[in-house]
């Protein structure tokens, strides 16, 4: 059979070429590389055959090969808009994003017409971290193609890197307008909704979103993260089930798997879930770290083996120290590190310092560094001089920010709690780094060198081994504690009426340690008719509630003694419910802190057990600046014993409760101004050593 004619071959390039397409569509990369070699064979300088074996080759994962085809055929043919378009898109695949967008404005200065490019540009631009730059390719698109979903999404996220989250959900709901069955939109439009605090309309779009695509795992791991918000834990947990069904190696869920757990107050199920997430992924600091907290819920680990725990977390941290520009001249520059400035335990004892600072000495900036703001949240920012949101920052360009304001002293108020920034820390933002307030333990971190104490929450030479900064123990307490103005009067003893005695606690379920449990059932079995009325949020959990029953029951007290009540939203309201109380019980071996403040406000007594760390010993702390050491015991049994006398002692009940606020008026724990004098004679002592 003769052979085909120069002219008959050079007929058959286009169907190659077509063949060639619908094959690599199709993922047939095998039969698009023998039609693209049957092109090039046939037309070695055909500019479509070359750039589509280009394609080929990088879908193969033959990029550098691929890349030099593509490059080939521009050169062939400068103007091949789409051949630019798509040598971008690989060299933006490749991470080279520079090259990248220059490759799609090349594209566009032959086709402006070419909505892909400008769409592809702005993916690029948000990769470089120009959000605002992005949003304005993405509306060049969009000006081209109205409808496109994709684009519309990927505003939407441009957005929301510039915190505009009204103007993100409204491109999100562009997208899912113009296009009902794109999961992707309605996932994106559900991370909107909960960044905006709307929860419940959060879960109807992760719904929709995985009704359209069951193994989202992302949105099923979001999903799961607005239940628990919600209180839902029950439905919480079956989507962080089914995220680990999907892939049990998946860190994100099973961090937040142990988040939910740790809510529950059911510890050992949350270590492991923290644990498996860091062993997973120890690049993250977040696992990690949520372990570490964990860790002081309970005595397994001695104070030495907590240090080293620590320690190994924070090697994952080691950065190289940059030299600091010599020191400013005039005021001392303080910056205070925090993702709690709002309604939270840091802010009842931060805020009187950031009050009471002496503005002609000191220069205070507030890192913010969590999205949630209240009420508290505009009052700390009307008292700070300089107020910073760092929540979209990376830890990078958080300690150059540090650094280009000149901090002198920088403050963590955090360690390792929620959204914590101590990798800033870890970069040697400040010449001096201090850790104060928010974490009952070290930071494990070799660039923190202060830690600020006190003799009894550390008494000296005990605590100091076991720390990796230098323990600084203020004279009046490390605390100060500020009362909510929306407190009710103090009412008397409920005994009074009654007729039987009632021990509390409004401490997070986590704290309730086997060893709490059993020495609250064992003091309550000697008071008869007594019972326990204990408070947390997640009380609203049916699940957590039958958990933490069956524990007391295992410990012999009956579940009709037991009085599970959970959030009350309203300050007043939750404040008042201390009323419902005649003896605060405080846990151990992690004392309560906001919650011992405020039960003493309300006029309760709290007894306390003294244990042999930090944690431990914050009950002790608070009594004793307010002259009620008696309340402290020093073992289980002595502790069981003052708790059952002074239930058993209506006299002293009421005695107490009637003159608590006026002993906390004229303690050292509600000298704010002497407090932030305190303070701040450390901090000039820091520069001048």
């Amino acid at each position: 059979m003769p052979s085909p004619s120069p002219l008959q071959a050079s007929r058959n390039v286009p169907a190659l070429l077509d063949a060639a397409v619908r094959a690599l569509e199709a993922g047939d990369l095998a039969e698009a590389r023998a039609c693209c070699e049957r092109v090039l064979y046939l037309q070695p300088k055909n500019v479509d055959g070359l750039h589509l074996q280009g394609l080929v080759l990088c879908a193969g994962g033959e990029s550098e090969k691929g890349l030099k085809l593509i490059r080939r055929a521009i050169a062939f043919a400068p103007r091949h808009a789409i051949a630019l378009n798509n040598l971008g898109n690989i060299l933006k695949d490749l991470g080279r994003l520079d090259e990248a967008l220059a490759s799609y404005d090349k594209a566009l200065a032959v086709d402006p017409t070419l909505a892909d490019a400008h769409y592809n540009a702005g993916n690029a631009l948000r990769a470089l971290d120009r959000p605002a730059d992005a949003v304005g390719r993405y509306d060049r698109a969009l000006a081209l193609r109205p409808a496109d979903a994709a684009v519309l999404v990927n505003r939407g996220n441009a957005l929301g890197d510039l915190g505009d989250l009204g103007a993100a959900l409204e491109s999100f709901e562009r997208a899912v307008a113009v296009r009902p069955n794109f999961a992707e939109g309605h996932y994106n439009r559900g991370n909107a909704l909960a960044a905006l605090g709307r929860g419940d309309e959060a879960i109807a779009s992760y719904d929709r979103a995985l009704a359209l695509e069951p193994n989202h795992s992302t949105a099923l791991n979001n999903r799961g993260i607005a239940l628990q918000s919600a209180g839902r834990l029950e439905a919480a947990l079956a989507s962080y089930t089914r995220a680990l069904a999907l892939d049990a190696t998946d860190a994100e869920a099973l961090n937040n798997l142990g988040s939910l757990r740790h809510d529950q107050g059911r510890v050992a199920d949350a270590a492991e879930a923290y644990g498996r997430a860091a062993e997973l992924r120890p690049d993250l600091p977040g696992p990690g770290s949520n372990l570490l907290l964990l860790r002081n819920y309970t005595t397994e680990l001695s104070p030495a083996e907590m240090l080293a725990a620590h320690r190994a977390w924070a090697r994952h941290l080691a950065v190289p120290a940059l030299p600091f520009p010599p020191r400013r001249p005039g005021r001392l520059r303080i910056g205070y590190v925090s993702a709690d400035f709002r309604t939270h335990s840091v802010a009842y004892f931060f805020e009187p310092l950031l009050a009471c600072h002496d503005r002609d000495s000191f220069e205070v900036f507030c890192y913010a560094a969590g999205r949630k703001t209240d009420a508290t949240t505009a009052r700390l920012q009307a008292l700070a001089e300089h107020w910073v949101p760092i929540d979209r920052l990376t830890d990078v360009e958080v300690a150059a920010r540090v650094r280009a304001d000149g901090i002198d002293i920088l403050v963590d108020l955090g360690g390792h709690t929620g959204q914590s920034r101590l990798a800033v820390f870890a970069h040697r933002a400040a010449p001096i780094q201090v850790t104060w307030l928010g974490y009952p333990n070290t930071t494990g971190l070799p660039t923190v060198d202060y830690r600020l104490t006190d003799a009894v929450a550390d008494p000296p030479g005990e605590t100091d081994p076991f720390h990796s900064e230098r323990l600084v123990r203020l004279d009046g307490g490390f605390l100060c504690y500020r009362p909510s103005g929306a407190a009710p009067d103090v009412v008397p003893p409920p005994v009074s009426r009654n007729g039987f005695v009632t021990f509390g606690s409004f401490n997070h379920p986590a704290k309730l340690s086997d060893a709490t449990v059993a020495c609250w059932a064992r003091l309550l079995a000697q008071v008869p008719e007594s019972r326990l009325l204990l408070k947390a949020r997640t009380f609203e959990d049916a699940s957590t509630c039958d958990y933490h029953r069956d524990r007391f029951a295992t410990a012999g007290l009956a579940p009709d003694r037991l009085d599970l009540v959970s959030y009350i939203d309203d300050p007043q309201g939750h404040l008042a419910a201390y009323g419902r109380i005649d003896v605060a019980l405080d846990p151990f071996p992690y004392n309560g802190t906001t919650t011992t403040c405020e039960a003493l406000w309300m006029g309760v007594p709290v007894v306390s057990l003294a244990g042999d760390r930090h944690a431990g010993r914050v009950g002790a702390s608070l009594l004793h600046r307010i002259g009620l050491d008696e309340l402290v015991a020093e073992d289980g049994d002595g502790y069981a014993a003052l708790a059952v006398a002074l239930a058993g002692d209506g006299e002293r009940l009421a005695w107490l409760r009637a003159g608590m606020r006026d002993r906390l008026r004229a303690s050292v724990l509600l000298d704010e101004t002497g407090f932030a004098r305190s303070i701040e004679a450390v901090y000039r002592s820091f520069v001048a050593a």
